[in-house]
């Protein structure tokens, strides 16, 4: 999947619950993943009440 990510940016193919009340994460949509077929992909933005910056 890091083929299809983009530069900087961690993706994930699913939040675990654990995570989403201590991170927010930015919904990127069904990607196809060679072996897995099409899977609910997420971005991770930062802790929560702290974004990271990209730059």
């Amino acid at each position: 999947m890091t083929t299809t990510a983009e530069p900087n940016r961690i993706q994930s193919c699913h939040v675990f619950d654990s995570l989403q009340d201590k991170f927010e994460t930015e919904r990127r949509g069904c990607m196809d993943v060679k072996g897995k077929g099409s899977i609910d992909t997420f971005y991770l933005v930062g802790r929560r009440g702290q974004v990271m910056s990209c730059d």
